[in-house]
């Protein structure tokens, strides 16, 4: 990463930090929902919602880049996920009654994260970045999207007698 700004790094960090967060607290969500309803269809249906609210978002997102600062929009997707899986811990065995909220809230979170995301990757990385920024970034979603799910699940299987996550 030695040549890529100060900026592009940072910009990279967070894009990895974000996507590491969320492949390992996911694993652990999803699971944890399951065998908390005892239906993997509410988690399904959830996941939808999820992504239904994420898409929304994206528009929504088009309307406020005109009045907050896109770096304002990426900290209000990082914390409404943050307070997704917060609220999951909280609400525990409750989570199961609001799972179709949940969902919503998550999606927005990601929409207002991954749509600032990718605004400021066109703004902050310079053309002749571009490639090992893209480089970077997929080695490390591929790498993580492997090993992340296979670490996670070693863990669930590991301790079983573990009462919550």
């Amino acid at each position: 990463m030695k040549q890529l700004s100060k900026e592009t790094k940072y910009l990279l960090m967070i894009g990895m930090l974000y996507l590491a967060g969320t492949n390992i607290a996911m694993t652990f969500v999803n699971v944890y929902l399951i065998r908390l309803t005892n239906n993997i269809g509410f988690i399904i249906i959830q996941n939808i919602i999820n992504y239904i609210a994420l898409l929304l978002t994206f528009i929504v997102g088009t309307k406020l880049i005109h009045k907050l600062d896109l770096k304002v929009i990426l900290d209000i997707g990082i914390i409404s996920t943050s307070l997704y899986y917060l609220s999951i811990l909280m609400l525990q065995k409750n989570a199961s009654s609001l799972l179709i909220p949940l969902g919503i809230f998550n999606g927005v979170g990601q929409g207002f994260y991954y749509f600032s995301f990718n605004l400021l990757t066109g703004k902050l990385v310079n053309e002749n970045e571009q490639g090992r920024f893209f480089s970077y970034q997929q080695s490390f979603s591929y790498i993580f999207g492997v090993v992340t799910p296979s670490i996670s699940g070693f863990i669930i299987a590991r301790f079983t007698t573990l009462t919550g996550y």
